[in-house]
């Protein structure tokens, strides 16, 4: 006879509930041992055994390969398969907004202030001639014909 499982907590999760699940199908089955369900279905005994371990959600095909080594019904627990893989499927989470641009550094900020004061103080110098000048042609002049 071999080793007793270990007990589970259908209530812990769906992993948990699907391994109960697929050992009150094995007792329905009369409790066989893995060994005489691999040798059935072709698969080890330690896949099967897995299978209703709660541990980690078992494949698809070893779930169907103990199913069928139990006589259960193949399209049933192929459905409460893909359920327990959708209930374990990640959320998806909306990705988080961009990071504000980091702050200048204190160099680079003194820096920008200077050359706004450099350029405030340029335009300052020449403000006295940055008026823009209209200047009108000499009387007599060429332009001053052609204006006529």
């Amino acid at each position: 006879m071999g080793r007793h499982e270990n007990p589970l907590d259908p209530g812990a999760g769906p992993v948990e509930y699907f391994a109960a699940e697929l050992r009150a199908l094995r007792r329905s089955a009369g409790s066989p041992v893995y060994r005489a369900m691999a040798a059935k279905v072709h698969t080890s005994a330690s896949s099967l055994s897995a299978a209703a371990s709660g541990t980690r959600p078992p494949t698809l095909p070893v779930t169907l390969a103990y199913v069928r080594a139990c006589g259960g019904d193949e399209a049933e627990w192929t459905a409460r398969w893909q359920d327990l893989t959708r209930s374990l499927a990640p959320v998806p989470v909306p990705p988080p907004p961009p990071a504000p641009p980091p702050p200048l550094p204190a160099w680079r900020a003194w820096a920008a202030w200077a050359l706004a004061a450099g350029a405030l103080g340029a335009a300052a110098a020449l403000g006295r001639g940055s008026r823009r000048q209209v200047s009108r042609p000499a009387p007599g002049s060429a332009a001053t014909a052609a204006r006529r």
